[in-house]
């Protein structure tokens, strides 16, 4: 096995501890891996803000690619990135709390809709995707409990049996209802 000596270290080491060089005429760089690492390593730390500009504007110009690897290793690192998570969210908590309030705020109907989809899962029961604006049209915009009209921003949709009852969140089983009416029935079943 061919020997080389490391120019900055000064060591005698095997072919397998250099890098990879084609422009010398033996093919291997000067310095061993752990002397450019080290060199690497010290440079970075004196030029901290010229390296966070070129990561940046390397992310910039390649959002595409960083999401489909981060994504990729996020797959096969689950319970590492779940950890991290964890202890972000711990260390974070008002931000993390803060940010889902302003999530809610400006995503009212994402939000309705994931409430029904967890409170359904919760009983076992049937989730179908359910737009609020279609059982408002299915119902011609009329009340499912009192008949009136009823305002196409300012609505519930009723579950007509609850899925505290066992009912299912599907288009068969809701309707459009005026706030109060829908908080009068609360959980009941009304024929």
């Amino acid at each position: 096995m061919a020997v080389k000596t490391c120019s900055k270290c000064k060591k005698e080491l095997s072919a397998d501890y250099f890098h990879r060089f084609c422009h010398s005429s033996d093919g291997l760089s000067a310095w061993c891996k752990s002397c450019k690492k080290q060199y690497h390593k010290e440079w970075e730390s004196k030029n901290r803000e010229k390296c966070n500009l070129y990561r940046k504007e390397w992310l910039k110009n390649n959002k595409n690619y960083y999401k489909l690897y981060f994504r990729k290793w996020s797959s096969q690192n689950r319970n590492k990135t779940r950890e991290w998570a964890r202890i972000y969210r711990e260390n974070h908590s008002y931000e993390c709390r803060e940010r889902i309030k302003l999530w809610g705020l400006n995503n009212p109907d994402k939000l309705y809709k994931y409430d029904l989809r967890r409170r359904s899962r919760k009983k076992n029961a049937f989730v179908e995707d359910v737009d609020r604006f279609i059982v408002l049209e299915n119902y011609n915009q009329l009340c499912g409990i009192c008949g009136g009209p009823v305002n196409s921003n300012n609505f519930h949709v009723d579950h007509i049996i609850p899925i505290s009852k066992g009912g299912e969140h599907s288009y068969k089983n809701t309707q459009p209802a005026h706030l109060k009416c829908n908080l009068v029935k609360g959980d009941k079943i009304v024929a």
